[in-house]
């Protein structure tokens, strides 16, 4: 699973350290990168392994001189919407125009399926999707040849920080982040 990093490099003293965002779609970080560049036309995109932008997040950029933020993706954050308010949650987060306020921050949703539960090394492992798309296409996949009644369908969706948070608690199930970029990487190493 990868990260697309949208970095600018501090060559200007104005700009000072200036903040590290994390995408989980190229084209978002692209989407963002010409504004950047009237800035800082030094800055780029870049690939990282998404555990790697994961660690920059949860250190606060400890030894490395600057903020280091995940931006989600404007079409899972309106899936998750859709998720939380089918399930009459309130809104995962309220979407103006544009994703410009600190309070996106960190907040990735990820999509799960209590039923699409698993058992991995023997423990009780959730699987955690970062593209409602992706829990979806699993969830046809693994409900297609059943027979008689098909279980309905209920996704629930957390934000990255409440998963991390959970998987802190004693007694939680394993979670095993799933993406489709994850399954491409599998066939390309196969």
């Amino acid at each position: 699973m990868r990260a697309e990093a949208l970095h600018t490099l501090p060559t200007s003293p104005r700009l000072g350290n200036p903040p590290v965002f994390f995408f989980l779609e190229r084209k978002d970080a692209e989407r963002i990168l010409k504004t950047v560049q009237k800035e800082d036309p030094k800055a780029k995109v870049t690939t990282i392994p998404f555990t790697e932008a994961v660690a920059f997040v949860e250190n606060k950029g400890v030894n490395f001189g600057g903020e280091f933020h995940v931006l989600p993706s404007p079409r899972e954050i309106a899936n998750a919407n859709n998720v939380r308010l089918l399930g009459h949650d309130q809104a995962f987060l309220k979407l103006g125009k544009k994703l410009q306020s600190k309070d996106a921050y960190d907040m990735v949703p990820c999509f799960y399926e209590e039923k699409l539960a698993s058992v991995i090394d023997g423990k009780p492992t959730v699987l955690a999707f970062l593209k409602y798309d992706d829990l979806q296409a699993v969830w046809e996949d693994q409900t297609a040849g059943v027979q008689g009644e098909v279980p309905e369908f209920s996704p629930k969706v957390l934000s990255f920080n409440e998963l991390l948070d959970k998987q802190r608690e004693p007694d939680t199930p394993n979670v095993l982040i799933v993406s489709s970029e994850s399954f491409e990487d599998v066939e390309h190493l196969q």
